[in-house]
């Protein structure tokens, strides 16, 4: 088999385990901190309703489990803020977040061509509320600036493997975070990039969501040139007959629904203290910790829907949208699916954003006390 067609099916895999990762950060802080008797994060959209409902006895007050202490409240019958601080660094965030020097994470969205990008202006918002509303001591946005390029640079080492080795290799390990940027070099890595102190980290998934998709686009563009070449160069009279269509259905559907279910979830708070990465005996494939987040009802709904109507199995989303990209109505519904979720990215970074404010205070971390920013 050809490289070409190697790196074709990086492509799938990679942008199916990007409708994996969604799958479980769903369930993000709730599926960490639960207890036994906590109601489970639904896992479909036949049980949403049920959920909202086990969610009242718990509206506005803490609750403390063998997993840790989170803070639910219920914004009337439309959603639930939460908020969670895991057992196992409760103490040492608490600390953290009142006393240290934290760095923010930049912040990606999707554009209108479904496209992952740095989103600077949820980014510099989201330094200003952490800042001035919550009072967290955070480092200047320029380090988070930093941070941006420390990510782009990953992307690119990441794709130069895949398109220069094997394709099948370039994927081995990405469930146990091999492939991703949280392994086992990035203290090194991010303590190198950006010198000054910091001790904690507010991370987002749009990170890796970025790292994942444009990955996929850059390694799809080094496919199609090659697959040009192949045929241009080919003394084989049925290599003009090879098609693309395939990957175009792809591009013109599924891309579209991985798109909309992505964007609910990219925009989540987590913490986590930095000496977490120095100690770390594995690679991070998935860090979902302490942190905040607002899950609005009809949207997880719809949300559900479109995953299930893509596959049931996460490592087949994208094999299995292809099949299902046929015709101009499917196209059609999956790009409405997305401009419907495309204008809901401002609301959804603000709303995580309150369920923190609101968490935050509950849960006595002191950062509010005195509103403040290193300069």
């Amino acid at each position: 088999m050809k490289r070409y067609q190697l790196v074709i099916w990086s492509v799938l895999a990679l942008s199916g385990c990007s409708t994996m990762a969604t799958n479980i950060l769903f369930a993000g802080i709730d599926r960490q901190l639960v207890g036994k008797d906590y109601p489970r994060y639904p896992t479909s959209s036949k049980n949403v309703e049920a959920y909202k409902q086990a969610l009242v006895p718990f509206d506005k007050s803490v609750t403390t489990d063998e997993k840790g202490s989170y803070y639910i409240e219920l914004a009337g019958d439309d959603g639930v803020y939460m908020t969670g601080l895991k057992t196992s660094d409760s103490e040492v965030l608490k600390s953290l977040l009142s006393t240290s020097v934290g760095l923010l994470e930049p912040l990606y969205k999707y554009g209108k061509s479904g496209a992952v990008q740095l989103n600077k202006y949820g980014t510099d918002k989201r330094h200003e509320y952490l800042t001035k509303n919550i009072g967290l001591k955070l480092l200047p946005l320029a380090e988070t600036h930093k941070y941006h390029e420390f990510v782009k640079n990953h992307v690119t080492t990441e794709v130069d493997r895949i398109t220069n080795g094997n394709g099948f290799s370039g994927l081995s390990g990405i469930g146990s975070g091999n492939r991703g940027i949280y392994n086992k070099t990035y203290y090194d890595k991010i303590t190198t990039t950006i010198t000054k102190n910091f001790s904690y980290l507010v991370q987002n998934p749009g990170v890796r969501i970025y790292t994942v998709e444009t990955e996929s686009e850059m390694t799809k563009a080094i496919s199609k040139k090659r697959e040009r070449e192949f045929i241009a160069n080919s003394t084989d009279p049925r290599a003009k007959y090879r098609s693309t269509s395939e990957e175009s259905a792809f591009n013109k559907n599924a891309k579209f629904k991985v798109a909309a279910i992505n964007i609910s979830n990219m925009y989540d708070i987590y913490f986590v203290p930095l000496e977490f990465y120095k100690t770390a005996k594995r690679n991070i494939a998935y860090n979902l910790g302490s942190g905040c987040r607002y899950t609005d009802f009809e949207q997880l709904k719809a949300q559900y829907e479109l995953q299930e109507s893509v596959s049931a199995v996460p490592y087949f989303s994208a094999i299995s949208a292809l099949s299902k990209a046929k015709g101009k109505e499917e196209q059609v519904n999956s790009r409405a699916s997305f401009n419907a979720a495309f204008d809901t990215q401002g609301q959804i970074r603000t709303d995580n954003q309150k369920a923190c404010l609101i968490g935050l205070k509950a849960l006595d971390v002191n950062g509010a006390i005195e509103s403040r920013r290193l300069n």
